[in-house]
């Protein structure tokens, strides 16, 4: 009670407008999934891994070419200090990085500076089929672009993350 929610929705990165949902629409979202803070990041735990969905086909009008894509669900509970940029790691079963993409959050539009406190940041990014079918697992993470220095990652129990970065499994064991 007395937490506002806002919601920035970012397209593909060919996209240049962002739209805000209702507080009650990011409530019904993250209700739904019943997922909260799946990870955390930094020293002081202060940027959330809140949500992730998975998308194996094209579902976007935004998007030239049929792909899949990842959307992550961010929160802070403080304004990060600086500008993170997010690391999205395709990996086979041994760990070898098949493909990356690293790049600020949404694209560049909303840099994590410019994040307000109790704000709920939906972030999409394009995955290639290709790499996709020899991907094991995706490894996530944020970094200082200018120090290469990866933020603590840390679970929902709040237990240091190998290698800082949240692993997403994509394939059935």
């Amino acid at each position: 009670m007395g937490r506002r929610l806002s919601f920035v929705v970012a397209a593909m990165p060919s996209r240049r407008d962002l739209v805000r949902m209702t507080d009650e629409e990011v409530d019904a979202f993250l209700h739904e999934r019943q997922t909260m803070n799946i990870a955390t990041f930094g020293p002081d735990h202060s940027i959330q891994l809140l949500a992730y969905t998975l998308s194996a086909f094209n579902v976007s009008p935004f998007i030239l070419h049929p792909s899949s894509f990842i959307l992550l669900y961010w929160q802070s509970t403080a304004p990060p200090a600086a500008d993170y940029t997010l690391f999205i790691h395709m990996r086979a079963v041994d760990g070898f990085v098949r493909s990356q993409a690293d790049g600020p959050p949404v694209s560049s539009h909303y840099p994590t500076t410019a994040w307000q406190s109790g704000e709920t940041i939906q972030d999409i990014h394009p995955l290639s089929a290709t790499d996709l079918a020899q991907t094991d697992h995706l490894a996530i993470g944020l970094y200082d672009p200018l120090t290469g220095q990866r933020l603590p990652a840390f679970d929902a129990a709040g237990q240091r993350l190998s290698d800082d970065a949240l692993l997403i499994p994509l394939k059935q064991k």
